[in-house]
């Protein structure tokens, strides 16, 4: 069983069953076992509130029991929270699947945290050769606060 925490300490369990994927099509009008093949999960990484509203209909049971509601939900869905989320949402649809499927899931989960982890370092390493200026530091395009400004 996968889970996740929200931004409010929140934490929610995703079982991905038919019962699940059925409330899914009928909530979020999202098809999970479109997963494999075809462009869902890009759509879900690319699009948040997409992957909020699917993971809303997954988990509404555990959303009504606990007398949230659909905004207060999404209101917690922010920052990390989003990622682990998604994290726990392909770890369900992997367990739910049957084995062969689930060997292609779990090596598409992996290859999508390289590929994010590659592209973290990409941009840090670009980060860095920017030579960022400091806070308070004045950048070299413009003059100190104490240089007088030229008049032109």
């Amino acid at each position: 069983m996968a889970t996740f925490k929200d931004a409010s300490g929140r934490e929610w369990s995703l079982v991905i069953t038919v019962d699940t994927i059925r409330r899914v099509r009928l909530l979020a009008g999202c098809d999970l076992m479109q997963a494999i093949g075809g462009k869902l999960l890009e759509q879900l990484a690319t699009d948040p509130v997409l992957l909020v509203d699917v993971l809303a209909a997954a988990c509404k049971p555990q959303i009504d029991a606990a007398q949230v509601t659909p905004e207060q939900f999404g209101q917690g869905m922010v920052g990390d929270a989003i990622d682990d989320a998604a994290q726990a949402l392909l770890q369900g649809l992997a367990d739910f699947s049957p084995s062969p499927t689930r060997k292609l899931l779990m090596r598409l989960i992996e290859a999508g945290r390289a590929g994010q982890a590659k592209a973290h370092e990409l941009a840090m390493t670009a980060m860095d050769r920017m030579q960022v200026p400091q806070p308070g530091a004045a950048s070299p395009s413009q003059p100190a606060s104490s240089d007088p400004i030229p008049d032109h």
